[in-house]
């Protein structure tokens, strides 16, 4: 997979975030199931310490399901709560809407 091919160059730059204390996650239209095996295929899954989320679609795209996973507890941001993630996403509308938030 693509993903496989990209993994030597996005490995040393994914534990650099780590490394400087990011928390790593991803919101995804696929399937938890889905990302999580093409992130094993990729040998990258020890990398990302945060939420997996399938399935993240909704009215308030992924920058409603951040919000709801901090309000839930489930994502502990700490002080500056939002401000203190940011959303990286091919896709304009949710980078938009993260913005409005």
């Amino acid at each position: 997979s693509e993903l496989v091919r990209r993994a030597p160059m996005l490995r040393p730059r994914l534990e650099g975030l780590r490394g400087a204390g990011m928390t790593l996650g991803i919101m995804s239209k696929s399937t938890e199931q889905t990302i999580r095996e093409c992130l094993e295929a990729a040998d990258l899954a020890r990398v990302f310490d945060g939420p997996i989320v399938g399935k993240a679609l909704g009215f308030e795209g992924k920058a409603g399901f951040i919000a709801d996973l901090e309000q839930s507890g489930s994502l502990a941001l700490g002080p500056g709560g939002l401000s203190r993630v940011l959303l990286v996403d091919d896709d304009v509308r949710e980078l938009g809407r993260s913005r409005e938030r």
